[in-house]
């Protein structure tokens, strides 16, 4: 049995994430995954997981089927916290 690793990457504004396929067979992949969003003046998110996929053909390219499941930590930032829309702030005594 041979396995092949991969590698992927998604890069947009403010999140990244790393994806790390390996081929369990040749219609079947899972995928250790790493990243992280931020938000300025609202913290950073976290996340590692797993994402296996299923594909519906041997060809180079094919349809799949998958699933992401992770563990997040979200991370607050130091700035000011403002309230959500709709809420009313509390005042302090």
């Amino acid at each position: 049995m041979m396995y092949s690793v991969l590698r992927s990457a998604s890069l947009q504004d403010n999140q990244i994430d790393f994806l790390v396929p390996i081929w369990i067979s040749s219609r079947i992949t899972i995928a250790p995954s790493f990243g992280a969003a931020w938000i300025q003046d609202a913290g950073t998110d976290l996340h590692f997981g797993v994402m296996p996929k299923y594909y519906f053909s041997d060809t180079k390219v094919s349809p799949f089927i998958g699933i992401r499941a992770a563990l997040l930590r979200a991370i607050p930032s130091g700035g000011t916290a403002r309230p959500l829309a709709g809420q009313r702030r509390r005042d302090r005594r």
